[in-house]
């Protein structure tokens, strides 16, 4: 169950118990100014992006020990919150998510959080001390901007600072110092690198348009989080190496890493559901790749010409082979095709040449037109 976008925006409710049932709250569900109190049940993972943004009446709120991450501006001018208790288990803390928050006198980053987000602090005015753990490594534009209170800061070594991150501060002078590393802007970095769209209220990437051997994508841009690569987002892309996938993505394109020749491996993240026909077409380096349980649908084509790709497992979850799915793969010696499978498609395995054991479903099993043609096969499955 989940609480829908916008939900009680400017309702006159001044308290709210969130019950176990409900794991997920969408963007702008509590924008109401007489909230004072709330209890969010423990089955929550994540504070959307606005989720509590100008409920200007809530004075302190408890955060679940399950949440990962507190998505851009949740807390956006909650001028009345006086504490927030921030577990453990949060690593992700984006941009604008505590700004306005002129009541807060102090709060404690947990260890595991990376980045300070830019303005995440800006204009708690009433902010005396942070304590910020050896694990952040950022800390972005104006992260503490206005922070007219904050005179006590303890940061660890090395940690990059953004441009008028401690601005029209009593600290302004004193991390303003040559010792601290400038912070990169990720977002000009981001805008560089790829082409990209909103679909549904999430990013897709459309395009890469680097030239990195070692590509990282991120997992949320702008406070949006990524779900989808694209159709030929990556295609022809003759340099690349490898690829980091985040956990949010849920889709791959048609032929998103076609032609990708340097490729030699590569992890599908746990949450794909479909890989897109040729999404690896030609991908003649690619030694190994790992399919995730969540897999149900894998394109025709998909791994056509992946000629040293050795091994790879289908997943459970999967229930048809498509066609022209590992035409090509000479280096394939072996496969398990699950019982989850119904159908192979047609030359799914055609030219698999070193391909001379395969175990196939005891259930009902139709197969499609030389499926095992040119692999030492070929006469079994007549």
């Amino acid at each position: 169950m989940h609480i829908g976008e916008r939900a009680f925006e400017f309702s006159p409710i001044t308290s709210i118990a969130i019950p176990e049932s409900v794991v997920w709250i969408r963007e702008s569900a509590f924008e109401c100014s007489s909230l004072e109190s709330l209890d969010i049940a423990e089955s929550l993972a994540e504070i959307s992006p606005m989720t509590f943004s100008g409920c200007t009446s809530l004075k302190s709120i408890k955060i679940p020990d399950f949440v990962f991450r507190i998505g851009k501006s949740a807390f956006e001018d909650c001028k009345s919150l006086l504490s927030i208790d921030i577990p453990d288990g949060v690593t992700e803390i984006d941009e604008n998510a505590f700004l306005g928050c002129s009541s807060l006198t102090s709060i404690k980053i947990p260890e595991g959080v990376e980045k300070i987000s830019g303005y995440t602090f800006m204009s708690c005015e009433s902010l005396s001390s942070v304590s910020i753990p050896k694990s952040v490594k950022s800390i972005g534009d104006c992260a503490f901007y206005c922070c007219t209170s904050l005179t006590s800061i303890d940061l660890p070594d090395n940690v990059r600072i953004g441009k008028d991150a401690f601005k029209g501060t009593p600290l302004e002078e004193r991390f303003s110092a040559e010792s601290y590393v400038q912070e990169p802007d990720d977002e000009l970095s981001f805008l560089d690198e790829f082409e990209w769209t909103i679909l549904d209220n999430t990013l897709a990437i459309k395009k890469y348009k680097g030239n990195s051997q070692n590509v990282v994508i991120p997992e949320i841009f702008g406070g949006i989080i990524v779900t989808k690569i694209c159709d030929f987002a990556f295609s022809f892309c003759t340099s690349l190496t490898s690829v980091d996938i985040p956990k949010s993505v849920i889709e791959i394109g048609e032929c998103a890493f076609a032609g990708c020749k340097a490729l030699s491996s590569i992890t599908i993240p746990d949450n794909v559901t479909k890989i897109g026909r040729e999404a690896f077409l030609e991908c003649t380096s690619l030694a190994s790749i790992s399919l995730p349980d969540s897999m149900e649908r894998i394109g025709d084509w998909a791994f056509q010409g992946c000629k040293s790709l050795v091994s790879i497992t289908i997943p459970s979850g999967v229930t048809e082979i498509s066609n022209q799915l590992f035409w090509g793969c000479g280096s394939l010696s072996s496969i398990t095709i699950p019982d989850s499978v119904t159908k192979i498609g047609d030359r799914a395995f055609k030219d698999c040449t070193s391909l001379t054991s395969v175990t196939l479903p005891e259930t009902k099993l139709e197969m499609g037109i030389g499926v095992f043609e040119g692999t030492p096969l070929k006469d079994s499955f007549r």
